[in-house]
């Protein structure tokens, strides 16, 4: 099984920095291709998007999430924060038992 991030340009460098291999995209339609393109892969195994792919692609994504067990799709903030900073923070806070 193998794993792989698509999304922005420094959410991509970020992540094949700790040796993740990542596809830059521009759009939505490039997104759901590639997402497309995974899901025929049968050794493929965890795909991180950012939560802006996520934002445009939500229906599609989440039907796979609910028809599919594999890929595990994960969704992560971009350079430009979390979208529900309050989630985050309260998860946060609930795992390590103090706000950060």
């Amino acid at each position: 099984m193998w794993i792989h991030v698509i999304g922005d340009r420094d959410t991509v460098i970020g992540f094949k920095l700790v040796g993740v291999p990542g596809t830059i995209i521009s759009g939505k339609r490039e997104a759901r291709q590639l997402i497309n393109s995974f899901l025929l892969k049968e050794d493929f195994g965890i795909l991180i998007i950012t939560e802006k792919i996520y934002e445009d692609l939500q229906t599609y994504i989440n039907k796979i999430k609910t028809t599919k067990r594999i890929p595990l799709i994960i969704e992560v903030p971009d350079r430009s924060g979390p979208r529900d900073y309050l989630a985050l923070e309260h998860t946060i806070k609930s795992a390590i038992g103090f706000r950060i």
